[in-house]
């Protein structure tokens, strides 16, 4: 994501969506974009550069402690919203009420970037297998479902839950 980019974006949302405040009063809705499988790096920088540009942001993350720490970075820049929302990405279920919290409590989702990610590890498909060696490992049947789980169920999840949003927006 560059800056210019998300000025190009920012630009073409309709800023004649109004949100009604708890009060009654309609205001300008804040665009809002969700980072799923936040963190330090690659969700860390996509947040700040759509925070200070006005968006509130959803982060989406399987550890607590580290989404929370994060969030506190983000808060401490001027003009930057962030709510952090515990989800393991590969979870249909807990992906889709993730997805309805965030609308519930920052509006209309504008973005979703899918950082998730779940396998890091040796080649599924190891060229040899020498006998004895770790048969505890996991097998790789199960570690291609995970992969496929974050990956595009969980993705998939998110964009049929935030689809109107989405449609709404041009997102």
């Amino acid at each position: 994501v560059t800056a210019q980019n998300t000025v190009q974006y920012c630009n073409r949302i309709n800023h004649h969506t109004v949100m009604t405040t708890e009060t009654g009063n309609e205001q300008p809705a804040l665009p809002v974009i969700v980072i799923a499988g936040y963190g330090p790096s690659i969700g860390e920088a996509t947040a700040k550069e759509f925070g200070t540009k006005g968006f509130r942001v959803a982060c989406f993350g399987r550890n607590r402690e580290k989404l929370e720490q994060g969030a506190r970075r983000l808060r401490s820049m001027r003009n930057v919203t962030c709510d952090c929302f515990v989800v393991d990405c590969g979870n249909s279920k807990q992906v889709k009420t993730a997805i309805r919290q965030v609308q519930s409590r920052l509006g209309r989702i504008t973005v979703i970037v899918w950082n998730a990610a779940s396998y890091a590890g040796p080649d599924l498909l190891p060229t040899q297998h020498v006998e004895g060696d770790n048969d505890d490992d996991e097998d790789p049947t199960e570690i291609l479902h995970q992969i496929v789980d974050v990956g595009c169920g969980g993705l998939l999840s998110s964009v049929q839950a935030a689809y109107k949003d989405l449609k709404a927006t041009s997102g």
